[in-house]
């Protein structure tokens, strides 16, 4: 039914609120012009992109309705902060790679279960566009695994 909270418009209003946060975060750094861009021309960019979006997702949930918003479950909760964690105490012991392969699968237990074969050509998709994207494309010094830089 159109009007009623349901998930656009909660995430709408989520991401309006992050945005004016970090609008508000960053309000003192020097945005500078175009030509010239100060330490707080991107962020206020995004922000702003951010709110914008949230408006458009609020509105067309308001008028078109949506699904109702579901109660929330800790496991997913649990998991995915697990996986993060994971990830960082990991990628300084056994580089990059190693780390991902190791968020991604504890990861995976936040959801469905998932096929082993789907699973490891996931794993290994996502840890190689990682490794490409981090070392080669943005040129970063973290090791691939020890003692390994690309």
């Amino acid at each position: 039914m159109p009007g009623r909270l349901n998930r656009d418009v909660a995430a709408g209003a989520l991401f309006v609120l992050s945005g004016a946060a970090g609008l508000w975060a960053g309000r003192t750094l020097s945005v500078g012009t175009p030509e010239a861009m100060g330490e707080g021309y991107l962020p206020r960019a995004l922000c702003l992109a951010l709110v914008a979006m949230g408006i458009v997702i609020a509105a067309g949930g308001v008028i078109r309705g949506g699904a109702a918003i579901e109660r929330w479950t800790v496991r997913p909760l649990f998991f995915v902060t697990v996986s993060i964690i994971a990830f960082a105490l990991v990628v300084g012991i056994a580089g990059l790679a190693p780390a991902v392969l190791v968020a991604i699968l504890v990861a995976t237990f936040a959801g469905e279960p998932v096929p082993i074969a789907t699973l490891a050509v996931f794993a290994l998709t996502l840890t190689t566009a990682v490794v490409v994207g981090f070392c080669w494309g943005l040129g970063l010094a973290v090791p691939v695994v020890p003692g390994v830089y690309l």
